[in-house]
């Protein structure tokens, strides 16, 4: 885990808020990166993610890899 998230999500919600998604829709792993720049999940399998893709995509800058 990265301690600082702790002391950001009182200030930015949505960087738990993401997390959670990511958890939600079988994330092996979520994990908000450095200081807060980006927020990552980890899948098991490469599935159809375009529904996940475009739930962000409508709230969220989103860059996928």
């Amino acid at each position: 885990n990265n301690d600082f998230e702790l002391a950001v999500y009182p200030t930015y919600p949505v960087i738990e808020a993401i997390k959670q998604k990511l958890y939600e829709e079988n994330a092996l792993f979520a994990l908000m990166s450095g200081s807060g720049s980006t927020v990552f999940g980890i899948f098991e399998k490469e599935k159809d993610l375009s529904s996940l893709e475009s739930y962000f995509r409508k709230s969220y800058i989103v860059h996928t890899i």
